[in-house]
């Protein structure tokens, strides 16, 4: 901050008044209220003598925070040149409380329209003080004397507590990294904050929260961490927290048991910790206190459960538990719920177009995906899969379906479906694109009917909520190649196993008089 300022005419304090050729002093009290000056000066009851020439305020004194120094400028105006006194020892005049240490120059002559700037210097900037600085002023050769003084107050330092960041915490933390965060200090007063970890600095910022590189090791370690905020008065520090780094911290052992099935599970030693089991229902265990467990699933239960181990880690006298939950799927894994982008149903799709497809399911660890109207690129078995559509035809729309199962070593969900339509004609935008268009008009048939696996490498399973009475199977240019019989059966198999790697129409039609149209794609 600039510690000096000059007097505007607006500010305009008179000292002597002209009358024809004798100058004739008068005395004119003025009464200021308190300035305060934000380094702790407040400034109150200017008493002067007035004229057209001198201009005198002091402004706004500011010595900083901790500073013993400040200064303040007297002007003139044209016309007149006048000659200046500080009076430090003026018994009238003076209220000095004894710590003005000097000021500078002791007496000064201005020029017309000159300035001249004064230094104060104090001592004990600490607690409240008051002292008078009087003013003597001399124009012409004028054996008289003008007085003006004015007091300034010196208040105590601020307690550096609202300067301090408060409330340094941990929000999170891993083996690998502390995430800190703390509130503003309560003056608000900020320009960055450093951050030090074992009393050495580690960043800089201008947020109130800061991740922190740490390394748990073998066994822990312990880490000091404190912020300073730095502003115009210096840095100033936060509480210290002391953190205990974790070593990394894994349970290892099957996601999915069978039913009465039983399994291991276990986690790293340590030599400064303990360690305690616990379970959710369904499944019991042989020991809770070691790094080790041995775990039974339930003979009827099917869904979800969990296992969690707590490990209490002591590391220089401080002692924190922490602990690891992994879930546990007992028995088939459920049904898939939704098909990304297809979530719905409804949809109308390209011909010959790539679409990214995803789903999800509890006790899931494959996924089978089969396709009317498409086939699967790449991604079979997987969560994440790439459809391609087949080509659109002139002739007929293809109505579209695209099926998900999920499997897991005890057994395999039913199928979820989605549904849509590739109209005719429509040649769709090659290529790996997103492109869909939701057709409320497009809804779950109430007679479901799938053909899995698809692509096959040459057997069809048929399921249907139907009764399915036949199945044709033709080629793309309309030529019937295979037909079977299959009576009243929801579900049956169909080998086409015979025939080349290529796409073809499945017709399939049931007893109640409906058909049902499947593009089937043979890979051998």
């Amino acid at each position: 901050m600039n510690m000096e300022e000059k007097i505007s005419p607006s500010s305009l304090q008179e000292c002597i008044k002209t009358n024809g050729n004798k100058s004739k002093i008068y005395r004119q009290k003025f009464l200021f209220k308190y300035l305060v000056i934000t380094s702790f000066f407040v400034l109150s009851y200017f008493t002067g003598y007035t004229t057209n020439y001198l201009l005198f305020n002091p402004g706004v004194l500011d010595f900083g925070y901790n500073q013993v120094t400040g200064s303040f400028t007297i002007s003139t105006t044209s016309g007149i040149g006048v000659e200046v006194w500080i009076d430090k020892t003026d018994s009238e005049l003076m209220q000095e409380s004894g710590f003005i240490n000097s000021i500078s120059p002791k007496n000064a002559s201005i020029s017309s329209q000159g300035d001249k700037t004064f230094s104060v210097s104090i001592t004990n900037p600490s607690g409240t003080k008051t002292y008078g600085l009087p003013i003597r002023c001399k124009f012409n050769g004028d054996k008289e004397f003008s007085y003006f003084t004015y007091t300034i107050q010196v208040q105590a330092p601020p307690a550096y507590a609202d300067y301090d960041p408060r409330y340094l915490t941990v929000n999170y933390k891993t083996s690998t990294h502390v995430v800190l965060s703390w509130t503003r200090p309560l003056n608000n007063d900020v320009d960055n904050y450093s951050i030090y970890m074992d009393n050495v600095k580690i960043g800089t910022t201008t947020s109130k929260q800061y991740t922190a590189m740490v390394d748990g090791g073998t066994n822990g370690r312990i880490y000091s961490f404190k912020v300073f905020n730095n502003n115009q008065h210096g840095s100033f520090p936060s509480n210290t927290i002391n953190v205990l780094v974790h070593p990394s911290f894994n349970i290892n052992g099957s996601y999915v048991f069978c039913n009465n099935q039983t399994g291991n599970y276990s986690a790293t030693q340590l030599s400064n910790a303990t360690y305690r089991w616990t379970a959710g229902s369904n499944i019991s265990l042989d020991n809770t206190t070691s790094t080790s467990t041995t775990v039974t699933a339930s003979s009827t239960y099917n869904g979800e459960t969990w296992i969690k181990l707590t490990r209490t880690l002591t590391v220089s006298g401080k002692t924190e538990p922490i602990s690891e939950t992994k879930p546990i799927w007992i028995g088939a894994p459920s049904t898939p719920f939704y098909i990304s982008p297809f979530t719905g149903g409804g949809y109308i799709v390209a011909g010959n177009t790539q679409y990214s497809v995803s789903t999800s399911c509890p006790g899931g660890v494959n996924f089978n995906w089969s396709v009317a109207g498409g086939t699967i690129t790449s991604g079979q078995g997987e969560q994440d899969a790439i459809l391609q559509t087949l080509p659109c035809s002139p002739n007929y729309s293809i109505n579209f379906n695209i099926s998900v199962s999920a499997q897991n070593a005890c057994g395999s969900s039913p199928y979820f479906t989605e549904y849509g339509d590739i109209p005719i004609g429509d040649p769709g935008d090659p290529g790996n694109t997103m492109s869909k268009r939701y057709d409320p008009n497009i809804n779950k048939p109430n007679n479901t009917t799938i053909a899995y696996p698809n692509p096959t490498n040459g057997v069809i399973n048929i399921g249907s909520t139907s009764n399915v009475a036949e199945a044709i199977l033709y080629d793309m240019q309309g030529r019937m190649l295979q037909k079977e019989v299959l009576g009243k059966n929801k579900n049956c198999l169909m080998d086409i196993s015979n025939h080349s790697s290529n796409t073809y129409v499945l017709i399939l039609k049931l007893n109640d008089g409906t058909t049902k149209k499947e593009l089937v794609v043979l890979i051998k």
